[in-house]
């Protein structure tokens, strides 16, 4: 298959316009998911408001008590009520669990094309998820489940395009794999829009934390993002050093991008050395695989992926 190399300005405004009807016709979050982004938000939520809410969702009151008895959490005693596993995760635990699982299901029955394989980009995404919560705790030791489904999210506009775009998002594949192009410039160049501005479009559909929605629309540029520059500059990370160990596949051909102004701007928020930049890069590589390795298969079964 070989790609248009020019697209007119009509055609580039008609497919950005089944962009947005794709991100508007996508369904929406289940209701107790929604509900509890609600309440865990609220001053005055308490463990049993959150315990009521999962308990109204068979699979996620599985996945919830799975959770809180993994090897991960390594509590002394077993787990056996949703109330007691609310308490011993937290809050913000339970909330990113919720909004992971939702997001699995949603998409779900999508299939693999020629060069865009969903399981290994789901794949990629926990790596990325993993990694991120990592980092996020050797560096910032704040909210590391947020940095973990920030990581996890982050390339959903991704599937946007596979599953509502199929044909012009396989040329923009063939662009990538075969003249090793920049994914987000061709994904511009051919659909008039790239796909992480495509993930904050669908994190405001959802009506998603409004931090969530900077970091998905900014995770390559943090620098540029208005808030969550931390957490946005953390997935970067995390995405690079996915790529760097090569695991699973996110439809690029080279490594995403990581200049040097970035890379400066990392070095000042993540506390790391702004000389050396090669061997610090080549440690947290190895770390975070390391960490992969120990926990991947914990979070893969938990999630049903």
């Amino acid at each position: 298959m070989v790609a248009p190399k020019f697209v007119t300005p009509q055609q580039k405004s008609e497919r950005i316009r089944k962009i947005t009807d794709a991100v508007l016709s996508l369904p929406v979050l289940p209701t107790v998911t929604s509900k509890i982004l609600q309440v865990v938000d609220h001053p005055r939520a308490n463990a049993g408001m959150l315990a009521d809410l999962v308990s109204r969702d068979q699979v996620l009151t599985a996945k919830v008590l799975k959770m809180a008895n993994s090897s991960y959490y390594g509590f002394s005693r077993e787990i056996g009520t949703v109330r007691q596993a609310v308490v011993l995760l937290g809050f913000n635990v339970l909330r990113d669990l919720a909004l992971s699982s939702s997001v699995f299901n949603l998409f779900r029955g999508v299939q693999s094309g020629n060069l865009f394989n969903i399981s290994e980009f789901w794949k990629h995404s926990m790596a990325v998820g993993l990694a991120s919560r990592y980092l996020s705790e050797k560096f910032v030791q704040s909210d590391p489940s947020f940095s973990f489904t920030a990581g996890l999210l982050h390339d959903l506009g991704k599937i946007v395009f596979h599953q509502y775009l199929p044909v012009e998002y396989a040329h923009v594949m063939t662009r990538v794999h075969n003249q090793r192009e920049d994914l987000c410039l061709v994904e511009v160049d051919v659909l008039g829009a790239s796909h992480d501005q495509v993930g904050g479009w669908l994190a405001r559909r959802w009506k998603l934390p409004e931090e969530l929605e900077i970091v998905l629309a900014q995770h390559h540029e943090p620098h540029k993002a208005s808030r969550a520059r931390v957490t946005s500059a953390l997935v970067q990370l995390a995405d690079y050093l996915t790529c760097v160990n090569k695991i699973g596949e996110n439809g690029r051909k080279s490594l995403p991008p990581l200049g040097e102004e970035s890379w400066e701007w990392l070095a000042v928020h993540l506390s790391l050395e702004p000389e050396g930049k090669e061997d610090q890069l080549r440690a947290l590589a190895q770390e975070v695989l390391n960490d992969y390795e120990s926990r991947a298969s914990e979070f893969f079964s938990v999630m049903g992926a």
